[in-house]
């Protein structure tokens, strides 16, 4: 593993972008292939096709200190994203990924810059701050019971007490390295509805089918060395498992770096290294 992460910093030091990019974009469809992914359908339905909403998140839209200047930019990008994913429909046994359904975020196809985490620090790029949808829409998922396939946290906390989302809950999100999929294993047919407007980012899931009683998460904080912070977060699902109580569901353990100064907490500051959009 240790081996692994090495070569993948040389990598990043001396190979260019677009190389490596094609070359995860490569490596992520033979493993798919070899997999037998059956992936949703993107294109949407009418809502009487699901009339019952199981579940909703929604979030504010926080501008940080430093980043007052690309508020408009975050808001048009994230304005873009939900309305490209906005109706998706997940068929029973499907898995959906947020970058099938969204594609590549370039400016060619209306993305602004705008704030980015890169190696640690804060910077801006085209499709920045798009990390806060994802996000929602994956406690969504959460929250309808579907099965987490690939959700990767943030990896610094790099706001603090005054960060947008809640520890253990986020989904960071990279096109080519880093997605964010999940899996409807319920008996109908399931649809996101995604918005975002000035203010907030809501999304919320729609079946065909009544649903089992909403989920529970709990997170739970554990003992962490010198500047890290670690969550464990728990699902317990509506249904029961046998004994009167609700099914439980380990999601595992979350990892974020507390920020210094190298972060670049006052704002956006560097290009160096890959884009993780913020």
């Amino acid at each position: 593993m240790a081996g692994t992460a090495t070569a993948r910093r040389v990598a990043r030091r001396w190979v260019p972008a677009e190389p490596r990019l094609r070359a995860a974009l490569v490596r992520r469809a033979f493993r798919d292939r070899l997999e037998r992914v059956r992936f949703a359908n993107v294109p949407g339905a009418s809502d009487a096709a699901t009339p019952f909403e199981v579940a909703g998140y929604e979030l504010p839209i926080v501008d940080y200190p430093g980043q007052e200047r690309l508020g408009v930019a975050k808001r048009h990008n994230l304005r873009l994203l939900a309305s490209v994913l906005d109706g998706s429909m997940i068929e029973p046994g499907a898995t959906w990924s947020l970058w099938r359904a969204a594609g590549r975020p370039t400016a060619a196809r209306g993305y602004r810059e705008a704030a980015a985490l890169r190696e640690g620090a804060l910077t801006w790029e085209v499709g920045g701050a798009i990390c806060l949808l994802s996000t929602v829409v994956y406690n969504a998922a959460l929250l309808a019971g579907f099965a987490i396939v690939e959700r990767r946290w943030h990896s610094v906390d790099s706001y603090g007490p005054a960060r947008y989302f809640e520890l253990g809950r986020d989904a960071t999100i990279e096109y080519g390295y880093i997605d964010l999929r999940f899996r409807n294993d319920g008996p109908g047919m399931a649809r996101l509805r995604v918005e975002a407007t000035d203010e907030r980012v809501v999304a919320a899931v729609l079946t065909s089918e009544p649903a089992a009683p909403a989920c529970v998460l709990e997170v739970t904080p554990l003992e962490a060395p010198a500047g890290e912070i670690r969550v464990r977060t728990v699902r317990r699902t509506g249904l029961h498992d046998g004994s009167g109580g609700r099914r439980t569901e380990d999601l595992g353990v979350s990892v974020y770096r507390t920020p210094t100064e190298a972060t670049g907490r006052a704002g956006p500051t560097g290009r160096d290294g890959r884009d993780v959009p913020a």
